[in-house]
């Protein structure tokens, strides 16, 4: 699988991207689907992850236009 790599402030955390993760694009009313290839270093994203045996994983990712 994929890791991505999380900045926020202070904090760094490194999520796994799964297959059953959800990448998308709101445009207007609607959310297009979107891909790990569409994440670039530096995009803004809003991420919903869960953790399991200190292994966190993104359940959601949301590409928020700059």
């Amino acid at each position: 699988g994929e890791k991505i790599t999380l900045e926020s402030g202070d904090d760094t955390k490194t999520v796994a991207v799964t297959s059953q993760t959800t990448i998308y694009l709101t445009e207007g009313a609607n959310d297009v689907a979107k891909t790990i290839s569409d994440l670039q270093a530096g995009s803004l994203v809003t991420v919903i992850y869960g953790s399991e045996k200190g292994n966190w994983t993104a359940l959601g990712i949301r590409i928020d236009k700059q």
